[in-house]
């Protein structure tokens, strides 16, 4: 970002969803995977004031109060994964692009533009289901990020967004847009669960997670977080962790200097298994 504008908002941690609304109108909406979503009879009457050709990208959140991230997820996931008609989830759109550009892969129009475009249209529309991300600064001042952020964790928030103005919205991963957190997060693979000791024996004493550093793969163990009743529910039942995608939080990646072996210092289970992930995210 040196020298570059950017545009900070809100990081959400909820179900990403795409909202497509092509040429003739007909509607979809797709997870981050690709699988279509269904049920979301809430949506109809918003849906009928989006313009054709048009796509809106978010995050899907629990229309409930009062939650702290790591619950308003667990709570959103349940509701957006049930079968059938869903009922009080909420739309916070962060992008919008044409339907042209979304099936190209990249936009024309820059993150401010899109930014822009978007606010018009749900300002000028009465929407139910559908709310904008709002920005909360813009410009070249770096300061604001740790300012920004510092807010973001005192109100129990999990971060900020910061995306480069001029950037265009790429269907990748891509270094546009960036998540700021103090604690990095990593959606990564439990290959083992492991034994406690102690007052742990016969308990979940830590779990063995994999993790990619410069496109290889690493493993570490990692034995905070846990709740009691997480040791002996996950012990006692594996099947509900091994080879799923799960949160951890961690300071940083540290390299030992003898083996050259990487690791996580301060891997922190978050209590969250990414059941709409199947491939290890570091980002």
């Amino acid at each position: 970002i040196k020298n570059k504008e950017f545009i900070i908002t809100q990081k959400l941690d909820g179900a990403r969803f795409i909202l497509i609304k092509d040429h003739e109108g007909n509607v979809k909406y797709y997870t981050r995977q690709g699988q279509e979503v269904t049920g979301l009879i809430e949506f109809e009457e918003d849906i009928k004031k989006i313009p054709s050709n048009t796509v809106i990208d978010g995050e899907v959140l629990l229309d409930k109060d009062g939650l702290h991230s790591k619950d308003l997820y667990r709570e959103t996931m349940k509701e957006f994964r049930k079968k059938g008609e869903k009922h009080g989830l909420i739309l916070h759109a962060f992008d919008i692009l044409s339907y042209d550009e979304f099936r190209k892969g990249v936009s024309i129009d820059n993150c401010k533009d899109r930014k822009d475009r978007l606010h018009e249209l749900i300002t000028n529309n009465e929407f139910t289901n559908i709310v904008e991300v709002p920005v909360r600064y813009m410009g070249k001042d770096e300061n604001m990020i740790i300012k920004l952020l510092d807010e973001a964790i005192s109100k129990d928030e999990e971060g900020i967004m910061v995306n480069i103005s001029d950037g265009v919205y790429e269907c990748k991963r891509t270094t546009n847009i960036l998540k700021v957190k103090k604690f990095q997060d990593a959606d990564l693979k439990v290959i083992d669960i492991i034994e406690g000791t102690g007052k742990n024996q016969g308990k979940l004493g830590a779990i063995t997670i994999q993790f990619i550093v410069d496109n290889k793969i690493y493993q570490c163990d990692c034995g905070s977080g846990f709740s009691d009743e997480e040791r002996a529910l996950y012990w006692e039942n594996k099947e509900l962790l091994l080879n799923k995608i799960v949160t951890i939080g961690y300071f940083e990646i540290s390299q030992n200097s003898k083996t050259k072996e990487y690791g996580l210092r301060f891997p922190t289970w978050k209590g969250i298994i990414r059941d709409d992930k199947t491939e290890i995210s570091m980002y």
